[in-house]
């Protein structure tokens, strides 16, 4: 199943695997909600993450970034040119080569 079909609107919230477990923000990048796509990504990749791949989505962009050293796997939904939403997602999002 490719990725961008597993990607989902839900009422208020946006959960892009099915599972509000898998929607923690996590701590090392919360600060980075609202910042301009382009800074996001430096700031991601001085924090240890390697973008993996990307998608549209319905409300704007998906990307899916890993860090190797913590082996956390995050999905950042840009809307408008910002970092809107940053969420933790499956290991297995960040594992397998994008399809």
């Amino acid at each position: 199943m490719r990725l961008k079909t597993r990607v989902r609107r839900l009422g208020v919230g946006f959960l892009l695997w099915g599972s509000a477990a898998m929607a923690a923000q996590p701590s090392d990048v919360a600060d980075l909600v609202g910042i301009k796509g382009r800074d996001g990504e430096s700031e991601l990749q001085n924090r240890g993450y390697e973008f993996h791949h990307g998608a549209d989505a319905k409300d704007g962009k998906l990307t899916f970034w890993k860090n190797a050293a913590t082996k956390t796997c995050i999905q950042v939904l840009t809307q408008d040119g910002r970092y809107a939403i940053i969420e933790t997602a499956p290991a297995e999002a960040c594992q397998s080569k994008p399809q």
